[in-house]
C-alpha cells in the first residue's frame, strides 16, 4: 500500500528540527496513515491511547517513547487522547555542524544518530518507556529545544543541537539496554557502515566500494542497511552528498556543476535529479532561496 510521505520542509523552515506538544491530535500538521523522510520521535505526557508503526499497533501511556525512521509507514491518529511531544529532525541538524567553523561547535558522529533508531530484531518498531524521573527529565529538554527555537536568542542553534545530541544518546541507551550483545554487534556494523559513508561520500564512489569497506557484500549491505534505518546504503549516499551540496550552495559561490563534482558526482544531470528527489527543489531555487 502507497502512503503520503511528507518531507521536514512542509513542517518547519530552517533550521531542520521541529519540537512541539500537542494536546489531542486536532492541531496535527499531518493525519492519516503517512511516511516521511525525516527522523521522528514522539513521547507520551499525559493520557492514553494508541500508536500504529509498521502495521504494528502498540498502547501509549505516559512515558511513551516511539521513534519513527525515515520512510517507515505510521499512523499517529490513535494519540487523540494524549497529550503528546513530537520532535522531528533531519540527519544534517544533529550530524554537521551548524555555526561557521570559528564557534567551534563539534558535530554528533553520524553513526550516533542512527544508533538511536536501529530497529531490534529488524523490522520491529522501537518503542521504550520511560521512568517518571526520565519522563520529567525528558520534558525539561523538550520545553528548553522548543523555547531556544521560538526565542532565536543567542546561540539558539547550537543550544537546541546539544539539547537533541542529549536526547538521542538517552535514546540509544534505553535500546541498547533491551536489546543487549545482539543490537551492539548491530550498531557497531551500521557504525562501520556511516563512517565509511563519511569517507567516500565526496569521491565518485559506489555501493561496491562502501561495501568492501565494511566487510560485506553489495548485496547483505544494501538488506542489512535498509533492515536497520528502513532506507539503503545507496538511499543514505545519496542523501549524505545532498546534505553537503546545501551547504556548499549556501556558503560559497560554486557552480551547481562544480557543486556536483564536489560531492562525488561526475554527472550534474543525475546530481541535479537527486538533489530535487530528497529536497523537492533544483539546486539553483534552492539556492536563491536560502539566500
Amino acid at each position: 500500500m502507497s502512503y503520503p510521505t511528507t518531507r521536514l520542509s512542509t513542517l518547519a523552515g530552517e533550521p531542520s528540527l521541529f519540537v512541539r506538544r500537542f494536546e489531542g491530535r486536532k492541531h496535527a500538521i499531518t493525519h492519516g496513515p503517512h511516511r516521511h523522510r525525516f527522523f521522528e520521535i514522539i513521547v507520551v505526557e499525559s493520557g492514553e491511547g494508541f500508536h500504529v508503526v509498521d502495521d504494528v499497533e502498540m498502547q501509549a501511556i505516559p512515558g511513551d517513547v516511539f521513534v519513527i525512521a525515515p520512510s517507515q509507514y505510521h499512523q499517529p491518529d490513535g494519540l487523540d487522547g494524549t497529550v503528546h511531544w513530537i520532535v522531528a529532525f533531519e540527519a544534517e541538524f544533529i550530524s554537521n555542524r551548524i555555526a561557521p567553523a570559528s564557534h567551534g561547535v563539534a558535530a554528533l558522529p553520524m553513526e550516533v544518530v542512527l544508533m538511536a533508531f536501529a530497529r531490534p530484531a529488524g523490522a520491529i518498531p522501537v518503542h521504550a518507556k520511560l521512568s517518571s524521573e526520565q519522563l520529567f527529565q525528558w520534558l525539561q529538554m523538550f520545553e528548553r529545544a522548543r523555547d531556544e527555537l521560538e526565542t532565536k536568542r543567542l546561540g539558539y542553534l547550537e543550544c537546541a543541537q546539544a539539547v537533541l545530541a542529549l536526547v538521542l544518546v538517552e535514546l540509544g541507551r534505553l535500546t541498547m539496554g533491551e536489546e543487549g550483545h545482539q543490537i551492539s554487534e548491530r550498531r557497531d556494523r551500521l557504525g562501520t557502515f556511516f563512517r565509511a559513508l563519511e569517507n567516500q561520500f565526496r569521491e565518485p564512489t559506489g555501493l561496491g566500494k562502501i561495501a568492501n569497506a565494511v566487510g560485506l557484500t553489495p548485496a547483505y549491505l544494501t538488506s542489512f542497511v535498509r533492515r536497520e534505518t528502513g532506507r539503503t546504503a545507496i538511499s543514505w549516499l545519496r542523501h549524505r552528498r545532498v546534505i553537503e551540496a546545501k551547504q556548499l550552495l549556501h556558503d560559497s559561490s560554486l557552480s551547481i556543476k562544480e557543486v556536483a563534482y564536489a560531492v562525488g558526482y561526475r554527472d550534474v544531470g543525475l546530481f541535479m535529479r537527486h538533489f530535487k528527489r530528497e529536497l523537492g527543489r533544483a539546486p539553483t531555487d534552492w539556492r536563491k532561496g536560502a539566500r
